[in-house]
């Protein structure tokens, strides 16, 4: 039984660092995390730093690298999911000729209301975006479940 593995010191941290690099996912961020490490090492030992040019010449060379060394042959590392969830898919707005004049924008939630209440039959003309023209709205795919399975009237006796 292996209770531990002992590696030299400089292995230990060359292992921390890419553990940090592997928990931060792409080169990229890991640089702009280093360089906020340094700089609160700096802020820690005012003498250590002699003027700030050298560190903001510094900063800046590092993002140049880490961007190169990033584009050299390397996948891109995925993109962090968003915070939040993606925004809502956008509703339908429909238009219907009611006592022969134009209403709406209605959404779909409102038509099947009116549907059930009458404003709308089956030979009400829509209309949405995306539409060529008005139709019937029995005739329209995403409307035409609304009227249920009532069958049309009877054709006029001969």
């Amino acid at each position: 039984m292996i209770e531990n593995v002992s590696v030299p010191e400089e292995v230990e941290r060359a292992l921390d660092k890419r553990t940090q690099m592997g928990v931060i996912g792409n080169l990229s961020a890991y640089t702009q995390y280093q360089t906020a490490e340094a700089i609160e090492k700096m802020a820690e030992n005012p003498n250590a730093g002699g003027n700030g040019m050298g560190m903001i010449a510094g900063i800046g060379m590092g993002n140049i690298m880490g961007g190169a060394m990033q584009g050299a042959g390397q996948q891109p590392q995925p993109q962090a999911p968003q915070a939040g969830p993606p925004p809502l898919p956008t509703q339908s707005q429909w238009y219907a000729a009611i006592n022969d004049q134009q209403a709406g924008p209605f959404t779909a939630q409102q038509v099947q209301a009116m549907v059930q209440q009458g404003q709308i039959t089956r030979e009400s003309l829509v209309w949405k975006q995306g539409m060529a023209e008005w139709t019937q709205a029995g005739q329209v795919p995403d409307l035409a479940n609304l009227f249920g399975a009532t069958p049309p009237p009877l054709p006029p006796k001969k």
